[in-house]
């Protein structure tokens, strides 16, 4: 992928040497290239060739001019280093196809050596990796979405696999459960579990309901767990299903509703003071 140098005597040679190679690279489907020890081009495949638009090798002038630009430094830089340490580099950048739009290939260099064991530049192949890498792109874009509305939700908010195994959790679910940050850290899964069952004034309760919604997938939870501290919790369970019907994981939720129950029951204990208070007044006297 570097600029095509004068031959000589050796290139010569090499092309006789090389030929035959060259007759089986020009008919794969994937792009193939060598470089030369210095880093010079010496040979595009027809694939490569048809893929940019241009004839023959030696019509690449300045393989600058068919990398994108963006990728151009971290290119030059990623085969300077492997030639200075004689082994293999893999990387992407984007290349320019003959019909002007730039797509994302994946490439690989191998070192090649000479039958006296010279070092003789590097044999590589590319791929197009466009519609990977965008996917990739999407996904991550997605999942930062995600985790930014997660770590925004004022609902602790756990994410477990089909076995129970811990995939995510948000920080307030850290905040409601006092999770210790050395198991946060560790991120072990029973370290967690028995943890929490610590906090609860009934733990069987807790992980009697766990396990039988972890073997009745289809099926959706909505309880109250009573903490030690005297703080309620509404925990909301349901099954994460995939549209081919899998069941991939498990999606908690936890609000805590303190401040609500607290409500209630003042209302409750305001109310039965009221019908107390009526009860205790004589018949007979009217305000």
């Amino acid at each position: 992928m570097i600029n095509k140098r004068q031959p000589d005597i050796s290139d010569v040679e090499k092309e006789e040497r090389e030929g035959p190679f060259r007759m089986m690279a020009d008919a794969s489907p994937v792009l193939i290239w060598m470089i030369d020890a210095t880093g010079l081009s010496s040979y595009y495949n027809k694939t490569f060739l048809d893929f940019i638009g241009i004839s023959k090798s030696e019509d690449i002038s300045d393989w600058r001019k068919i990398v994108h630009r963006e990728d151009v430094e971290d290119t030059l830089n990623t085969i300077n280093s492997a030639i200075a340490e004689r082994r293999s580099y893999s990387l992407q950048c984007r290349l320019l196809r003959a019909d002007g739009e730039y797509r994302w290939h994946s490439y690989k260099g191998n070192p090649k050596y000479l039958n006296n064991g010279e070092f003789d530049g590097y044999l590589g192949v590319g791929f197009d990796v466009h519609d990977q890498k965008l996917a990739e792109e999407k996904l991550a874009y997605r999942t930062a979405l995600l985790e930014a509305h997660n770590e925004a939700s004022v609902d602790g908010i756990l994410l477990v696999d089909a076995k129970g195994k811990i995939l995510s959790f948000n920080k307030r679910f850290v905040e409601i459960w006092n999770m210790p940050k050395e198991i946060v850290d560790s991120k072990d899964d029973e370290a967690a579990l028995s943890f929490a069952m610590t906090q609860l004034e009934n733990p069987q309760q807790f992980i009697d309901k766990v396990k039988y919604l972890y073997d009745h997938p289809t099926e959706t939870s909505l309880d109250e767990l009573v903490f030690k501290d005297g703080k309620t919790v509404e925990r909301n369970g349901y099954p994460v299903i995939g549209s081919n019907g899998i069941y991939y994981a498990w999606s908690w939720t936890f609000k805590d509703i303190s401040h609500r129950i607290k409500i209630a029951r003042d209302l409750k204990n305001t109310k039965d003071q009221l019908e107390l208070t009526f009860k205790s007044i004589p018949a007979g006297v009217y305000l």
